[in-house]
């Protein structure tokens, strides 16, 4: 019985200590590297560049959230360029569990001064269609690097 303490008390302290060093972990993650990473993986995924000009927090809880000051979403290419969406502060908080499961379930979602752009191009696609693009374009770069 004894041993079964000493089991399970060994088994709790490593548990709490592994939960200290993954939020001392991440609570200080390099902010600019966190801009850096949240705009590659923005426009790798929509084929379209994120630029995020002001600061960057990360709040580490069980309701994780980032905030992002003076952010920008850039336009289809047909739309001649620029901003589709501009906004001064960009917030939101997300459910931790969904997420170490590797799903996004979103708590809360705040814009601050958001200037939106929505048009339709000749053909009807909208600039706010971004799979089609991003395939398109991902398409393009890989028949590129296989030629």
């Amino acid at each position: 019985m004894r041993k079964l303490k000493w089991i399970v008390g060994g088994l709790l302290t490593f548990l709490v200590a592994l939960l200290v060093t993954g939020y001392v972990i991440v609570a200080n993650y390099p902010v600019e590297d966190l801009k850096r990473l949240i705009e590659q993986e923005a426009e790798a995924v929509t084929g379209r560049k994120l630029a995020i000009r002001g600061g960057a927090e990360m709040e580490v809880s069980f309701n994780p959230s980032i905030v992002l000051e003076d952010v920008s979403f850039a336009d289809a290419e047909w739309a001649g360029g620029g901003d589709m969406v501009t906004m001064k502060r960009f917030e939101i908080q997300v459910a931790l569990w969904p997420l170490i499961n590797g799903e996004i379930a979103i708590e809360r979602l705040v814009m601050v001064e958001p200037a939106i752009l929505l048009r339709r191009n000749a053909d009807g696609a909208g600039n706010w269609e971004l799979g089609a693009e991003a395939a398109a374009e991902t398409r393009e770069e890989v028949r590129d690097g296989l030629t």
